[in-house]
């Protein structure tokens, strides 16, 4: 039996939500959202949940809201997993968790073992060579590469699950242009993996997580996993790949349904949103955008590059910062 939510609304009414595998609940006061609270201290997407099945787990995030999301009255940070009992508050929207947990065995923790949501059509497009711990030290008969790929036949995003679902250790290259060891590009971006959570990621000049969101917007290219070398990075990160994808293909989602950019499209500022809730890039586009009006003129003076500039323009839009005026 799937897990559920049974909701109580301010006014009482109740409703039963039962969780759909591998698919995301949005929480918030956006209509589009799956549970909507129509509340001004409540965000437009203010938490998400998802439930791994293969993983026997329900998780939920806080999506940077402005007054947070709490469980058992505690204000969570990151994702957190919930058990049966547990209540979730956003607003005045009270959620009650119930999920009888079924018994699973422990995920192999080496090996290639293929996901449920890979089709016959995508693996048969991609090289698996499968390596024991001694042997990918060696990997040289495949020029080191342990997985090879392109982006048009397994996106990214399921790679990554992938590898997060195999807990397999590597150094993920991704390209525009052909992979090889002895010829590396300025164009490839990289992710670090250990025993399948993300520890460092490397993209045109970025790290971490906008180099990670750079990196699962390539439509078009190439994959390779190579064996883990690098043993020291600077700001190694902590969040989980789970969250990282969910976050990933939200941000993708959200960019897809908006119309693109021209150099005349117009922007209006809408003061009477709190500015609190910005980071100092957002708050800095966000400036342009309100004194500037029309793209082209906010791309001129930007201090970002056009993909970021693009993604904070997206996001301040999609939270009611900024509205199309053309």
């Amino acid at each position: 039996m799937n897990p559920k939510l049974i909701i109580t609304y301010e006014n009482g009414e109740q409703e039963d939500l039962e969780l759909t595998p591998e698919t995301p609940i949005f929480i918030g006061r956006d209509s589009q959202c799956d549970i909507v609270v129509a509340e001004r201290k409540v965000s437009r997407q203010h938490a998400r949940l998802l439930f791994l099945p293969t993983e026997n787990r329900v998780f939920i995030e806080d999506l940077t809201s402005l007054n947070g999301t709490r469980v058992n009255d505690v204000k969570i940070v990151g994702p957190r997993d919930l058990h049966n009992g547990d209540t979730v508050q956003a607003g005045s929207a009270t959620m009650k968790f119930e999920w009888a947990k079924p018994l699973t065995s422990t995920p192999r923790s080496s090996g290639y073992a293929r996901t449920t949501d890979m089709s016959d059509a995508q693996s048969a497009e991609v090289k698996y060579d499968y390596f024991s711990s001694e042997e990918e030290s060696k990997a040289g008969h495949t020029d080191g590469r342990m997985i090879t790929g392109k982006i048009e036949d397994l996106p990214l995003p399921d790679v990554l699950q992938m590898l997060a679902t195999t807990r397999k250790s590597g150094e993920l290259t991704v390209s525009t242009k052909r992979i090889g060891r002895k010829n590396e590009s300025t164009s490839q971006g990289t992710v670090y993996i250990n025993a399948g959570e993300v520890v460092f990621v490397e993209y045109a000049g970025k790290t971490n997580e906008k180099a990670f969101f750079n990196l699962l917007r390539l439509k078009k290219g190439f994959f390779a996993l190579f064996p883990l070398k690098r043993k020291d990075f600077p700001e190694p990160m902590e969040t989980p790949l789970e969250a990282l994808l969910l976050e990933g293909l939200r941000i993708l989602d959200e960019e897809d349904a908006e119309p693109p950019f021209t150099s005349e499209t117009a922007l209006s500022a809408n003061p009477s949103e709190p500015l609190t809730g910005l980071k100092p890039d957002e708050l800095r586009i966000f400036q342009l955008a309100w004194r500037l009006q029309k793209i082209g003129l906010i791309m001129q003076q930007t201090p970002f590059g056009k993909t970021e500039t693009e993604a904070i323009l997206q996001k301040l839009l999609r939270n009611g910062f900024l509205t199309r005026a053309d």
